[in-house]
This record gives C-alpha cells, sequence and structure tokens, in this order.
C-alpha cells in the first residue's frame, strides 16, 4: 500500500525535532585546570609567598644554606597558611636559568624551613606549582655570596715562660679551603693582647703571610697574658678562627 503524504510530512518533523547540530556541544569541554560547574570554570584561590630566605650571607664553600619562608593563599582579604602541600626551592646562577634543588611540604601554618649544601654565588628562589584549588606561585629571589674559609692552624706564643724584656714569638700557619686545604699567601694577619685579668684586647701589630702561609711576629715580653692571631677575611675569603695562647712572664 502506497505511504499517505501526511505520514511522509510526520516522520520528517520527528526527525527534525531530535536533531541537534554539532556546534550545540562546543560549549561542553572543560577549560584547562577548570570544574564543571553548570557550564562555567572553577576559579582558583591565589597562592603567594609572605617570606622567603637564603642564608647565611655570606656562606662558605661546601657550606649548609638555610632556605626557609611561608606559603599563603588570600581569601576574602585574609591570608592564611597553606598546609601539606610541596614547595620546591631552586637555585641559578644568573638569575634566569632555575635548577630545582631540594623541597619540602609546609607545616600547619604554611612554613617551610629546609637546608642543603651550596658551592657556587647565585640566586635561591621558592617555587609552588599550585593544584586544583590554589595557583601557582614563586617568591622573590635572594642572592648569597659563597666564600672559601679559612683556619690558622700551628699557632703559639713562645717561649713559655719568658724572662721580662726577652723577646715572644707569634706563629702559625693560614690555611685557605678552596675546596682542598692550601696555604694562604700575601694575608693580613692581626695580632692581639690581653693582659692577665683584663677583658680588653689591644691590637698589637699586623703582619703578612709568606709565600708558604707562615707568620711570625716578636714582640717584647712585659707582663703575662694572651695573645690571639686573627685573619678577618676578604672578598673571596671568610675570617679565620681565632686561636689564642697564654703566656706566662718571669
Amino acid at each position: 500500500m502506497r505511504p499517505s503524504s501526511a505520514l511522509l510530512v510526520s516522520a520528517a518533523a520527528v526527525a527534525s525535532a531530535l536533531y541537534v547540530p554539532a556546534t550545540a556541544h562546543a560549549n561542553t569541554a572543560l577549560p584547562p585546570g577548570g570544574h564543571a560547574t553548570a557550564g562555567a570554570a572553577e576559579v582558583r584561590k591565589v597562592a603567594r609567598f609572605a617570606g622567603f630566605d637564603a642564608g647565611p650571607e655570606p656562606s662558605w664553600y661546601d657550606g649548609w644554606r638555610r632556605l626557609s619562608g611561608r606559603l599563603v593563599a588570600d581569601v576574602d582579604g585574609v591570608a592564611y597558611g597553606l598546609a601539606g602541600v610541596r614547595v620546591f626551592v631552586e637555585f641559578s646562577t644568573n638569575g634566569t636559568d632555575w635548577t630545582r634543588v631540594t623541597s619540602q611540604t609546609t607545616s600547619a601554618d604554611g612554613t617551610f624551613d629546609m637546608t642543603t649544601v651550596g658551592t657556587e654565588d647565585g640566586y635561591w628562589r621558592a617555587q609552588y606549582p599550585g593544584n586544583n584549588e590554589y595557583t601557582p606561585a614563586v617568591s622573590g629571589s635572594d642572592y648569597v655570596d659563597v666564600k672559601y674559609r679559612t683556619s690558622i692552624q700551628y699557632y703559639n706564643a713562645s717561649p713559655e715562660p719568658v724572662k721580662k724584656g726577652a723577646y715572644i714569638t707569634v706563629k702559625g700557619l693560614l690555611y685557605r679551603y678552596m675546596p682542598a686545604g692550601k696555604p694562604g699567601p700575601g694575608a693580613n694577619i692581626h695580632i692581639y693582647f690581653r693582659p692577665k685579668g683584663s677583658s680588653t684586647w689591644t691590637k698589637m701589630a699586623i703582619t703578612k703571610t709568606a709565600t708558604n702561609g707562615w707568620f711570625n711576629k716578636k714582640f717584647k715580653a712585659s707582663q703575662d697574658g694572651t695573645w690571639l692571631a686573627r685573619y678577618w677575611g676578604s672578598s673571596t675569603y671568610v675570617g679565620s678562627n681565632q686561636p689564642a695562647d697564654y703566656v706566662d712572664v718571669r
């Protein structure tokens, strides 16, 4: 039997009602990092570093660096610590190219405090990669100058005891660690004296180390007391230890 024209029109109307153009679904894809919430992306809270510090400054070669700070989020004008998220510390010699060095999970108030060994001058900063709830954050950078350690060894003030009016010789060897220990030539060594019963140090002389790192200086013995030597450091080297030796004058 031949279908009626009325049936043909009815079928076409049904097909038209069921058809949905492909473009009608274009807005259902989630934006990067977003969530489906009634067709709109969820806005992440802003994270930031409330403080960051790298030290000590200056630091010594192959010595410990302390890296600390606090990560917070601002919500309705109030900053609160981000707890339990991982913060990375990065290092750069030029302030442009960064390398991750260490990381730590923040404490309950958003603080972190980590240590690592450093060998170069350069910049340190903290970095938080963010997540679905909080935005990424990067702290300001903190430059740390690295110097080589020094030490005065084999220090001695002699003879002991010494006759009043005779000469005392103060001597020692300056070492510079760069990174291996090497004698420190051409360095100024400051010699101090403190009389027995006194708390005051008096600078007696400045002497220079020889090419082999040794120094020695003679003084006329006048009273009992302690002799101290010190290297104050330079733009490349940190100051030395302060060895002291007591001499009895008779």
